[in-house]
């Protein structure tokens, strides 16, 4: 007989937890995991509903990017807390605000303007002051795996401040749907 050496293991998919279960996936809520499982007790929620995601796709690509070369370190770092940050949303959409990031990676509003301002001017990253960052290619790496994540998305928009960046991060929604 076949050992089924994944009975214990758990998985993670976007902002929702996976048990495999008797070689079975099976959907798990956060308050299951909460009294089931002890490596996840105190899990913090997401600012935006539902648990954190541990886990972000970057593609090792990135190292090869002319564009990513081109940026000073500070820069660089900026945009990698971007893609790995706790409140990254599916969409590439991030809302924390300037000075969070500041204080995060331990910038001073010079050093951090100075990143900010390389990642800008390059096209990756643009900020709202509404306190929301936008990771511009974000869905261009990591694309809908199904239509209900897009479905998903729609509900997701709905939970950010109004303002024109959130506009973009819309129009860049459905571009990601129409490929």
């Amino acid at each position: 007989q076949k050992e089924n050496r994944h009975s214990s293991e758990v998985w993670i998919k976007s902002c929702g937890y996976y048990q495999v279960v008797k070689g079975r996936r099976t959907e798990s809520t956060h308050a299951v995991f909460q009294t089931r499982i002890p490596a996840f007790q105190g899990l913090e929620k997401h600012p935006l509903g539902g648990v954190m995601a541990r886990y972000k796709k970057i593609d090792v690509r990135i190292w090869n990017d002319a564009k990513f070369n081109a940026l000073s370190s500070d820069a660089r770092l900026i945009f990698l807390f971007m893609l790995t940050a706790p409140q990254t949303t599916m969409v590439g959409a991030v809302p924390v605000d300037k000075h969070t990031v500041s204080r995060i990676l331990k910038f001073d509003e010079i050093r951090y303007g100075i990143g900010y301002k390389q990642l800008s001017e390059y096209g990756m990253l643009e900020y709202d002051e509404a306190g929301i960052f936008w990771i511009k290619n974000f869905l261009k790496y990591n694309p809908p795996e199904n239509p209900k994540v897009v479905i998903s998305w729609s509900s997701l928009l709905d939970l950010f401040p109004e303002c024109p960046l959130l506009i973009k991060v819309a129009k860049s929604v459905l571009k990601a749907c129409e490929t």
